[in-house]
This record gives structure tokens, C-alpha cells and sequence, in this order.
């Protein structure tokens, strides 16, 4: 089927069952799982992944976003080369535009995966934003967005395998009589 080569994430099969159900910070979000903005992953199966009624029988993946620090301004910048060519960079910038009580942070991405399979590729180019303002000491308000592309051809994961009839090779590999 096609499914894998359009949904990698999407075609795992958990449990025995379909596929679990993704989900950034619990809300159900089909963008694709990334390291560059992820803080923790958790894996609900079972009852527990029907809660709230996000989950389902084969599970739930969840993953929870960086956010930006109040206390503390950092600079992260990653590059990663790879086989046949891949590459991967990726940056990650906390500000504080006013200590304790507002902050923003972006990251961003920019990999080309390259395979042995040519011309298969994938490309990602990803860009996230998030503020996190605390006007009062139990009060605080967060916002975080993220805008992307991604294109891909990529390898084709179904195996050759003969459909030609044993009978059509045994009969002398006949040409058919119009």
C-alpha cells in the first residue's frame, strides 16, 4: 500500500490494533514527531490512553514542546551530516524579553534525508515559536505556533515479487492467441 510512503508515523501498528493516535501537549495533531521541538514523549496503551477521549484502543503518542524559559536566555545550533549525503541543522533560541515575566523562543529546522534508493528523498524545512508571559505569580499564558514544508519521494518499501503463473512456465512461457 501507499500509506507508509505518505505517513510513516501513521503506519505503525500498536498493540495489534491501528495505528495510536498522535498528539502535541494532548491536543490530537497529525504534524509530524520531531526531536528539534520536543521536551518529553509519552506512551499511553490501554484504558489509560482513552482518557479524556484523545486516546485510542492502540494508544496514544504525545509529545510535549519545548517552551520558552523565564529565567534563563540560551542558544543551541546543531548540525548533523549523514550517510549518502543527508543533512540536518537545526537552532534553538530562548530570549527574555523581560526576566520572570515574558519570554520567546524559536527554533527551526532544515534536514534533506537522502537513501541508497535514488532519486528518494525527503526534505524538511520547519520553523516554531512559542512566548510564555507570567503577568501575576499564578498566572501564566503561553502561545506557540509552527509553520512548515515538507516534500518527499520516498523508497519505495514493497518488495518485488513474481506474479506470473507456475502454469504459464510450464506450458513454455505461451504467447497469447488473439
Amino acid at each position: 500500500t501507499e500509506a507508509p510512503r505518505n505517513n510513516p508515523q501513521g503506519a505503525t501498528r500498536a498493540r495489534g490494533l491501528s495505528s495510536p493516535n498522535l498528539s502535541r501537549n494532548y491536543f490530537v495533531s497529525d504534524i509530524p514527531i520531531d526531536s528539534y521541538i520536543t521536551d518529553a514523549v509519552t506512551v499511553s496503551r490501554g484504558p489509560n490512553a482513552l482518557l479524556f477521549g484523545v486516546g485510542s484502543p492502540a494508544g496514544i503518542v504525545d509529545t510535549a514542546l519545548i517552551r520558552p524559559n523565564l529565567r534563563k536566555a540560551s542558544n543551541k545550533v546543531e548540525f548533523r551530516y549523514g550517510n549518502n549525503d543527508s543533512v540536518r541543522s537545526t537552532v534553538d533560541f530562548n530570549r527574555l524579553l523581560v526576566p520572570d515575566k515574558l519570554a520567546l523562543r524559536i527554533a527551526g529546522l532544515i534536514e534533506r534525508e537522502r537513501y541508497n534508493q535514488h532519486p528518494a528523498f525527503d526534505e524538511n524545512r520547519r520553523l516554531y515559536g512559542a512566548v510564555t508571559a507570567r503577568p501575576f505569580k499564578s498566572t501564566e499564558l503561553r502561545a506557540n505556533f509552527e509553520t512548515g514544508r515538507n516534500r518527499a519521494d520516498r523508497p519505495i518499501t514493497v518488495l518485488p515479487y513474481n506474479s506470473v503463473s507456475p502454469a504459464w512456465h510450464a506450458e513454455g512461457r505461451q504467447g497469447f492467441d488473439w
